[in-house]
């Protein structure tokens, strides 16, 4: 008999992207696929699969309670539950309350992860048989999160960390919500793969700045800055930088060859820029640690505290053309879609009127190829604008040969006459105005609508 195998998550787009991944790695598993989380379950009873792959947040049912209903089902308590997840901070210790569940996969997921995962399940390398639940709790390298941590060093000191991770279990977007939703204040160490960590410093919740004791990277970027200072008083400040990480216009501000208010602007600026080459790493591992008390250099600082929605949109701006490395012409025309509450989160942030104008024209069913066409883009640019909404969570992409086999959504308009308030330009546009605004205004199509009658919302993040 052949492996079973079940998927439960409702996102058509990320049901049918699992099932051609899989499929063509593994001919003769079979793949069942539910978009409820009581579906899941009854398909569950009927099908008996041998694993299971599960969206955390679904309509009806959340991740916990599918996994409890599955466990107090005898003859389903056995079947290793593999968690989708889109935050990190939701699921956490979610393998210590449901013994069934042996990993979880953070959205975005790339075809190579989804197959990596299902691999270590496996029992062997064409994966005919999948292995017993015990012996997958023994394989299996679960996500560390630890708290009080302790330092490693000689002096023997406590550090309270609370989270530990790296980007391939955690977006950095879910760390920072974490940080704003415990109104924590504490360090951000992200460990690059070469050289000192970068220090993101948050009080309350709410990011303050950013530093590194990787001096070259200021004195690069603050050029300008450096020309104007006495050359043995700059390399005094650099290297107080080196030594504790205090930005080294504070450092000057303090010792009165610097304007407290221009030292504070530098300070602001150099912490986006250098923040932002975050976005881009491949796999950078991170803790944050949680301090009773901020730094005393921190505390002189007089920069503004900036909520994390704000700080991400700031850093990501940052991040021009020749950083983001660009897919195949052919897969450019992909199609764009919200993730699930997407569209209603970026309408609270301030957007230009570039960022608005392409986030009208997003509605699931247009391509990427369009958008740009219509706002006069080169596809680079487009490309550029689509990974910032993305990196945010608002916006995911599906590649041309994801989406090829996908059916038709049938839609009726005249039985949902109130769609149009779902897509409202996302911020308002001057009535007088002309060129592409008003052209994108007049020309923003019906999204794709649930059977409910709601905007169609997908939850698989570009790969």
């Amino acid at each position: 008999m052949g492996q079973k195998l079940l998927i439960i998550d409702d996102s058509l787009m990320l049901l049918r992207f699992a099932a051609n991944v899989l499929t063509q790695h593994w001919p003769n598993l079979e793949i069942i696929t539910a978009k409820r989380g009581a579906e899941g379950c009854a398909r569950a009873q009927s099908q008996r699969p041998n694993l299971i792959l599960l969206d955390y947040v679904l309509p009806d049912l959340s991740g916990d309670d599918v996994c409890a209903k599955l466990r107090q089902t005898p003859e389903l308590s056995e079947v290793p539950i593999v968690i989708m997840s889109s935050g990190g901070s939701e699921v956490k210790d979610i393998e210590k309350r449901h013994p069934n569940v042996v990993k979880t996969i953070s959205k975005p997921f790339t075809p190579e992860l989804l197959v990596a995962t299902l691999r270590t399940l496996f029992e062997d390398q064409q994966g005919t048989r999948v292995t017993p639940l015990v012996r997958i709790r023994e394989r299996l390298e679960l996500p560390q999160v630890v708290v009080n941590g302790r330092n490693g060093g000689s002096t023997g000191t406590t550090r309270q960390v609370i989270l530990r991770g790296d980007t391939s279990a955690f977006t950095l977007r879910s760390v920072l919500l974490a940080v704003r939703n415990g109104d924590l204040t504490g360090c951000l160490r992200v460990f690059l793969p070469k050289g000192r960590p970068t220090e993101t410093y948050t009080h309350e919740g709410r990011v303050l700045l950013t530093t590194t004791k990787e001096t070259m990277i200021y004195r690069d970027r603050a050029e300008q800055l450096c020309r104007r200072i006495n050359p043995a008083m700059l390399e005094t400040a650099l290297q107080g930088q080196t030594d504790s990480g205090c930005p080294f216009p504070i450092l000057l501000a303090l010792r009165d060859h610097l304007n407290a208010g221009e030292a504070a602007d530098w300070v602001h600026r150099l912490g986006i820029e250098t923040f932002a080459q975050l976005w881009i790493g491949r796999r950078l591992s991170f803790e944050f640690e949680k301090l009773a008390a901020l730094p005393e250099w921190a505390t002189r600082y007089s920069g503004p505290l900036v909520d994390v929605d704000e700080w991400i949109a700031s850093t990501l701006r940052c991040i021009e053309v020749d950083d983001v490395p660009v897919p195949a012409q052919e897969d450019l025309a992909g199609i764009p879609a919200y993730t699930r509450d997407g569209y209603e989160r970026i309408q609270r942030l301030n957007l230009t009127d570039l960022e608005n104008a392409f986030a009208s024209l997003v509605n699931g069913q247009r391509n990427l190829q369009s958008i740009a066409g219509r706002l006069r883009l080169s596809p680079e640019s487009a490309y550029l604008l689509l990974f910032r909404f993305t990196m945010q969570e608002a916006m995911e992409y599906w590649p041309p040969a994801m989406i090829a086999e996908l059916p038709p959504e049938p839609m009726d308009r005249r039985s949902h006459p109130g769609f149009a308030t779902h897509i409202e330009p996302v911020s308002d546009v001057h009535p007088q105005s002309t060129g592409i605004f008003s052209e994108m205004l007049s020309s923003i199509a019906t999204p794709s609508l649930t059977p409910s009658g709601q905007p169609k919302r997908y939850t698989v993040r570009i790969s």
